[in-house]
């Protein structure tokens, strides 16, 4: 479980862009342009948007669900 969560405390900030990114699929399958031109256009959006925190919102939910995850997967794989 400690595996899962120091992995998505670094990995949390490529999960926020991720799904900002998938995201703005919405918003073009409804006529609305893209917010982001790119991973790093989008990385660079939400750190002037919110500062360094912004990256790392959801974190606490996503070490559970991760944390989880791992403890499964050791179990069922080991």
């Amino acid at each position: 479980m400690a595996t899962g969560a120091i992995g998505i405390t670094v990995g949390n900030p490529t999960d926020v862009v991720k799904v900002k990114m998938q995201g703005q699929g919405v918003d073009v399958l409804e006529g609305r342009p893209k917010k982001y031109s790119g991973t790093l256009d989008c990385y660079m959006k939400c750190y002037q948007e919110g500062g360094i925190g912004k990256l790392w919102t959801g974190w606490s939910p996503n070490v559970v669900r991760n944390s989880v995850m791992n403890a499964a997967e050791l179990a069922a794989y080991d």
